[in-house]
Parts: structure tokens; C-alpha cells; sequence
């Protein structure tokens, strides 16, 4: 018998009881796809959809929403949209699984509609679930709510209680029409309720294919009369060994393939990881070209960034330009070596260096002071053979020294002059000045003593004095 032109089909659906649900994602399995975190002021409420399905917590999806007490948002929680055509005075019921953490002053759930007419909320309706009737382990609620107008549109939401602290988890969540809540079943439009298997055969082709309620073909296998057959599928498995002659596959994922069976014009390896590769086995390859390439992608990697020694004593911010280096032996040398000089910076100052010893330095490093023999921090310019010049502070005076480096001269605060290389070897001379007739003067004297004084006047006298 010749089939030109026959159809066998078979109707595959899925049994429920009760009417169906208009809630997407109503197990949280996809997160919060079909869903709106929402609060009215946000001050950081955690919604959370892997606590729930631990093993060692509730152990099936679900969401967590938690936050400590606050007083800044009336309403918040979760909330979900969808079309829905009903009228006035039609029964709807709502049904979920929730249960909490914590005691019984924390929040209970408040359950409300929107309902919605011509992008417009026309009416509203409020029910609760006390925090007393919520255990630690999933309990089923479920309400009838009454619409109070016809509408086109509803929103659920599921919200917390303001000023209580929030540890709720919520799951099934239905709304179904009808004054009678039935057992829990995804939405349609989550389970493609209907699947057709449809098997035809014309003029010399066969063809099988699977459509799902919305017309769409899920997977389908042509026979060509013409030879020519065509599969079509998400995900094709075969099984066993598979041969095929002169195949063109325009995109694969291939688990294991024998490297050295690999004829190509072209190779992506963006997502390759080679390990172990031979480089004498590489032939062709331009160098030139990868080096560029690899040094284009460091200076990319390097704008912008911060960069760090291991020890940390070394630091470079491209971003700021500031260089810091942060240890006891840390310097920098500039040399020249047609001349063997060189400069170096280090926290002891700069240091001018001729064949790899100091000549000069400009530095805040510690001097011997002539005045009291000791050793003190100051800033000094310093040449070989103790020469050069220093400046220092002395018992917090607001006056400074300048002192040669343990030699010959000093002034020291209150504008005394030292003479000499140590201060039992030495004389000080105080400064004084004063008027006589009328003319101003200025002198010295040995400090501590009221003898001679060599007294420089402003008519240009100059005189050696004895005064009592």
C-alpha cells in the first residue's frame, strides 16, 4: 500500500488538578527571574535563593529574605506581575509554603493583590500570616481573595513587617482562580504543559517531530526522498561508535580528540588550554608576531594599576605616579662610567660618589657638635675630611647652629659665636648691644663675663672696652 499522503499524531499532557497557576519561577528555581526585589527605601534587605535548598537547612528551593529591625521602608519583600483577566466579584486563591528563623517577635509575611485596569491600580487587598503561626519548617497557607473590580493585570506581593527583623523563607507559590486552593504545579509557561509527537510521510519523505503547546517544534528527524535528511534538536546524543565520512560541522564541543588527526586552516584558541607543548614542534610559527602580541597585552594589563615587590618594600601607582620605597637599605644611584661618578639617594640623603667613594653629601644625618661634644640629628653638607657645614636645633631652641663638621666655627642660638675644635679647647663669644651718647653699638665678649668687649659703633668708632 503506497502512503502519499497519511498523518499520525499522538497527544501526550500532563494531568492537574484544579485550574492553573499564573505565578512563574513560583519554586524560585531560576532565582528571582519573573520577580522584583523591592524595597520602597533601600536599606540593604538580602534576598538569598540557595539557603533553602541546603541539605542541612530546608533542603528544597526556595527564597530567604533577612535584614535586622528598621524603620525607613513600609513596604518591602518580593513582588511578581503578570496578565490576568477577571471580573468583579470572581474568587482567586493564593497559596505558599513559608516558614522563618528566629522567635516569634520577629516579622510575620503580609500577602497582598494589585489589582489592574488599563495600566492602573484600581484596588488593593492586604491579608497576613502572624509571625507566631510561622514554624521553622515549610507550613502551607493559603487565602481566597475577592476581585474588587474587573481587571487586566495583578501584582503579588509577599512583604515583611517594618520595625521587625525579617527572617523568612517563602516557596510554592500558586495563584489559581476558584475559592479552592489545590496542590502545588508550575506555571505552563515554566513546564510547556503540552507536547505533540506528530509523524507524517509524503510523497516519499518521512518526518517526525515534537511541538509543544505554543506551536514551536522541539526536536524533528526529515528522510528526504531526495537523499537528503536533516536533524534537528537541542541536544542530539549518540551512542557507541559513530562513523562519519567527509562531515561538515560548522560548531562543536568535542570531549577527547587525537591531537595529531587535526587538519585545519584556522584555530580559535581563545578557549584552549595547551599543557605540555612541544615548541620544536612548532612549525611556521612568527615570532615577531607573538612577541608583539604578548607585549601589547602586558602594557593593556599594566595601565592604570599599582605595582608591588613581594616584600613590599618597593611600590610604583601608574595610577598616581607616586614611587615609594620603604626600607632600611633602600636607595637609588645614578653613575656615569666614562668618569666613575655617581649620585645616590637613600634616607640618609644624596651622596655625590667618584670611584665608589663619598666626596660630598647633602643630608639630615646626626654631626658631632662642637658646643657639648655630642653626636645630634641635624641637616649637614658634608665633604671628605670632616669638612662641610651643619645645621641643628639645641634644647628645643627656636634658634638654630650652624656648625662645621667637628671643626673651627659655631653659632649657636642667642647669636653666639664658638671659636675652636672642642668646648674645653674653645672660646664663646656672646653677642650684646646697646646705646652710649646717643649712639647705637653692637659687641662681643667672652660669654659669661663682663670684661673687654670689642664694641662696634653706628658712627663707624670701633673700641675695646673694659665695662663693670
Amino acid at each position: 500500500m503506497a502512503l502519499t499522503n497519511q498523518l499520525f499524531q499522538v497527544e501526550v499532557a500532563k494531568a492537574s488538578a484544579g485550574g492553573r497557576n499564573y505565578i512563574r519561577n513560583g519554586q524560585f528555581k531560576n532565582g528571582s527571574k519573573n520577580w522584583l526585589e523591592y524595597q520602597s527605601v533601600d536599606f540593604g534587605l538580602n534576598f538569598n535563593y540557595q539557603h533553602s535548598q541546603n541539605p542541612n537547612n530546608r533542603n528544597r528551593p526556595g527564597l530567604h529574605f533577612y535584614h535586622e529591625s528598621q524603620d525607613v521602608a513600609n513596604f518591602f519583600g518580593i513582588r511578581q506581575s503578570f496578565a490576568f483577566d477577571g471580573a468583579r466579584g470572581e474568587k482567586v486563591s493564593v497559596s505558599l509554603l513559608v516558614s522563618k528563623d528566629g522567635g516569634d517577635s520577629n516579622s510575620g509575611l503580609r500577602v497582598a493583590l494589585h489589582y489592574i485596569k488599563n495600566k492602573n491600580t484600581i484596588g488593593q487587598e492586604w491579608q497576613n500570616i502572624p509571625s507566631p503561626q510561622i514554624t521553622s519548617k515549610y507550613k502551607r497557607f493559603t487565602f481566597t481573595f475577592t476581585l474588587s473590580d474587573d481587571v487586566e493585570n495583578m501584582n503579588l506581593m509577599l512583604y515583611g513587617e517594618k520595625g521587625k527583623t525579617i527572617n523568612l523563607y517563602v516557596t510554592d507559590v500558586q495563584l489559581e482562580r476558584g475559592s479552592v486552593a489545590t496542590d502545588y504545579k508550575e506555571a505552563p509557561e515554566d513546564t510547556d504543559e503540552a507536547i505533540r509527537t506528530v509523524q507524517s510521510q509524503l510523497a516519499g519523505s518521512w518526518a517526525v517531530q515534537n511541538i509543544n503547546s505554543a506551536g514551536d517544534l522541539i526536536s524533528g528527524l526529515n528522510l528526504g526522498a531526495n537523499g537528503h535528511n536533516r536533524l534537528s534538536g537541542k541536544l542530539t546524543h549518540i551512542t557507541g561508535e559513530t562513523l562519519i565520512d567527509n562531515a561538515s560541522i560548522k560548531s562543536a564541543a568535542i570531549a577527547s580528540i587525537r591531537a595529531d588527526q587535526i587538519t585545519t586552516g584556522t584555530l580559535n584558541a581563545a578557549s584552549v588550554n595547551i599543557i605540555n607543548l612541544n615548541a620544536n614542534k612548532l612549525v611556521g610559527l612568527d615570532a615577531t608576531f607573538l612577541r608583539g602580541k604578548i607585549e601589547n597585552a602586558i602594557i593593556d594589563w599594566l595601565v592604570g594599576k599599582t605595582l608591588i615587590s613581594q616584600n613590599g618594600s618597593t611600590t610604583l601607582n601608574l595610577q598616581t605616579g607616586v614611587f615609594t620605597l620603604n626600607n632600611e637599605d633602600s636607595s637609588i644611584t645614578f653613575s656615569r662610567s666614562s668618569d666613575n661618578t655617581g649620585t645616590r639617594f637613600s634616607k640618609n640623603g644624596i651622596h655625590f660618589l667618584k670611584n665608589g667613594k663619598n666626596i660630598a653629601s647633602i643630608g639630615q644625618s646626626a654631626f658631632s657638635s662642637i658646643y657639648d661634644n655630642k653626636h645630634k640629628s641635624g641637616f649637614s653638607i658634608t665633604l671628605p675630611n670632616d669638612q662641610g657645614i651643619s645645621f641643628s636645633g639645641y634644647d628645643s631652641s627656636p634658634f638654630f647652629e650652624i656648625n662645621p663638621y667637628e671643626n673651627s666655627l659655631s653659632i649657636q642660638s642667642g647669636f653666639s659665636l664658638l671659636i675652636g675644635l672642642r668646648t674645653s679647647q674653645s672660646v664663646s663669644l656672646e653677642h650684646f648691644f646697646g646705646t652710649t651718647n646717643n649712639v647705637n653699638f653692637s659687641g662681643f665678649r667672652a660669654k659669661g663675663t663682663r670684661r673687654q668687649a670689642l664694641l662696634f659703633y653706628a658712627d663707624g668708632r670701633i673700641e675695646i672696652t673694659t665695662r663693670g
